[in-house]
């Protein structure tokens, strides 16, 4: 931010993008700032006052995320189609304009910078009146690859607010991109798309299919959190968490996207009214704190907890989405989670006790083991890719 000859001018990335004229001059100060107002979501379309960041490659290392307005002006945008802004307060990105493709033929272009090779996921952030219409994704002169924009259902969520979401983010597609500067093009082929922002993540190649019992310490693909131990429990050997503070167990890599994993869990002792114990799944962004807050992650957790079993969708907050009342201490239970899309199924005992539907979902993610508070016991760990 510069302020001279009576002018306020504020430069993002070195680029202009506001000029004012001050009604008083500046004689002097200090330099810092006050945080009496927040700024909330910056987005720019291609035009903002002179000025335009369109052209500037998305950085794309290892996840990269962009506002659709920042297409190049050489997208194709015909009679309703551009950008607009809109009221829907359920917008995933409050206050970021969406941009409309009207009319089946209309593509939007972006320029990416890619760091390293890999095969990369793509979503996109979009209304959920677009259900029905067509679209495809294409890189510099590759094939496009067509997709439906499917309805995605709420009905099994115990929670009320998704049924009112305007716009959701979907994962669509795994496409392989060199390192290097790339073009993708997102067409419409049929019906309408209103697209708010576009992510993409560095996925893996390969599906797991690995089992451990837990009976010892796991030396290859895991990253012990805190403090665990193996023990003995009902004559045989697992992995143990100790009471009085939090401990995650890590497996995998950050990669993972469509999971089905299961293990065994006792909580024997919850020493507070937050303790639980059970299974990560999309884990991101740890607390390595063993005394932090419980929700320091994000991603989806399923636990055992005092008198019921509880699912929280963790974004460094204590959001519950799923909660069954009961008593399950003190015994083994087999928790199973399948994370396919924007669907989190849980199993307990083999029923199935969980079904929610994200409308902005954790798209991948570290399997992890956690236990809040507790003194619990894990063994015959499973994690297969879908």
């Amino acid at each position: 931010m510069a302020v001279a000859d009576g002018h306020y001018r504020v430069f993002f990335d070195n680029l202009q993008k506001i000029d004012v004229e001050g009604k008083s001059a500046i004689s002097g100060g200090a330099i810092g700032y006050e945080n009496i107002t927040s700024i909330g979501t910056t987005t720019f379309s291609n035009d903002a006052f002179d000025s335009s960041d369109c052209y500037d490659p998305k950085p794309v290392e290892g996840e990269g995320q962009f506002f659709a307005a920042n297409y190049m002006k050489e997208s194709k945008l015909t009679g309703e189609s551009g950008v607009y802004d809109y009221d829907d307060i359920d917008a995933l990105y409050s206050e970021a304009p969406a941009v409309k493709l009207a009319n089946p033929g209309d593509y939007v272009l972006y320029p990416l910078d890619v760091f390293n090779e890999a095969l990369y996921g793509f979503e996109l952030a979009y209304k959920t009146s677009n259900a029905g219409s067509r679209i495809s994704i294409q890189i510099d002169n590759d094939y496009p690859i067509c997709f439906d924009i499917n309805p995605v259902d709420f009905s099994g969520n115990s929670t009320a607010y998704e049924a009112d979401m305007k716009f959701i983010k979907q994962f669509f597609a795994e496409i392989e991109m060199k390192k290097g500067l790339h073009t993708v093009k997102i067409e419409l082929i049929k019906g309408e798309l209103d697209l708010e922002y576009v992510s993409i993540f560095e996925a893996t190649k390969y599906k797991p299919d690995w089992s451990h019992s837990l009976d010892k310490l796991v030396t290859q693909g895991a990253n012990y959190l805190c403090l665990w131990k193996v023990t003995t429990v009902d004559n045989v050997k697992c992995h143990m968490a100790k009471s009085g503070s939090n401990a995650i167990l890590l497996f995998g890599s950050p990669n993972l996207t469509d999971v089905d994993v299961s293990v065994d869990v006792n909580l024997a002792i919850a020493s507070q009214a937050s303790s639980a114990a059970g299974l990560l799944v999309r884990c991101m962004n740890p607390s390595l704190d063993s005394f932090g807050v419980d929700q320091s992650a994000e991603g989806y957790f399923t636990g055992i907890a005092r008198i019921a079993l509880k699912q929280w969708r963790f974004n460094y907050d204590d959001n519950t989405i799923n909660n069954l009342n009961g008593s399950f201490m003190n015994a083994w239970h087999t928790l199973r989670v399948v994370a396919k899309g924007n669907k989190i199924t849980t199993y307990l005992d083999g029923a199935e006790v969980f079904n929610y539907t994200d409308p902005n979902p954790f798209s991948h993610g570290y399997v992890g083991l956690y236990s809040i508070n507790s003194q619990a016991y894990f063994k015959n760990l499973v994690v297969k890719g879908i």
